[in-house]
């Protein structure tokens, strides 16, 4: 299986990775980040891998059933070390005069195409296929020795966990259409929401219970809404002064002795 194999790699440098975050984190090294990160994943792959002389399983490829057609030694080579190298090489040819930029760069170019290339090969379910290049060179192949239970229940837990999300997504989307749709629920939501009455002055908005800013007249029940609350009463078709569904507001124009009053 192909996707057994690249997770195999993947929880192999999630490993390398971790280790290392803890490493960093604790200890804190300011010299030698690179060789001392090189070191660290080495001491990993040597106690986290085994071998029969012939085959070698690490820790990512034991928990997904797959194994590498290799010694022990040539795998670390493929893994570890010459990942580290072919980084090394490539600052050195960095930092070195500008007459070998146009090399090094020539080289990068040639090495993620055949990166590029091998992984097609890859996912192509071709019989030579390999994980990287340094396991192409090397003919470090991978075959399936077992079917991980570890591995096949991660893969139906995850699916099941996807199926209860989308199935927990759906039924919000339908409550949330329902109630959008009625009428009886934006009610009781908008009167369970709706501020004490404050019962100091009666000509305060009855939705807000605050002083009207831009206010408005209703026709039914001649209370002094806000402009705000107006279009809030008329999205729930719902006087907030008298409950009725006949609602309908139109702006007033207060006189100043009308102002003063509200204002004080």
């Amino acid at each position: 299986m192909i996707v057994s194999k690249i997770d195999a790699k993947k929880l192999d440098s999630d490993l390398h990775s971790q280790l290392w975050n803890l490493y960093d984190t604790e200890l804190k090294p300011t010299a030698n980040r690179e060789e001392l990160r090189f070191l660290l994943k080495s001491l990993a792959f040597h106690f986290s891998s085994k071998s029969n002389g012939r085959q070698t399983t690490t820790y990512g490829s034991a928990l997904t059933g797959t194994s590498f057609q290799a010694a022990k030694l040539t795998l670390f080579l493929a893994d570890i070390a010459m990942p580290y190298l072919t980084e090394k090489v490539q600052s050195l040819l960095y930092k070195s005069d500008n007459k070998y930029l146009p090399v090094a760069r020539t080289i990068e170019k040639l090495v993620s195409i055949w990166s590029i290339s091998t992984f097609v090969q890859l996912l192509s379910g071709s019989e030579k296929s390999y994980l990287s290049i340094f396991h192409k060179l090397l003919r470090i192949s991978t075959s399936n020795f077992t079917q991980s239970q570890f591995y096949q229940g991660t893969i139906t837990a995850s699916m099941e966990f996807q199926n209860s999300q989308l199935l927990y997504n759906a039924l919000l989307q339908l409550l949330n259409t329902q109630v959008s749709q009625s009428k009886v629920i934006q009610r009781f939501l908008r009167s369970s929401n709706k501020k004490p009455q404050r019962g100091i002055n009666p000509n305060d908005c009855p939705y807000c219970n605050e002083t009207p800013n831009i206010p408005f007249k209703t026709s039914c029940c001649k209370k002094i809404l806000c402009y705000l609350c107006v279009v809030k009463t008329l999205e729930f078709n719902n006087c907030a002064g008298c409950n009725t569904t006949n609602f309908q507001a139109s702006p007033l124009y207060l006189t100043d002795t009308q102002l003063r009053h509200l204002t004080t």
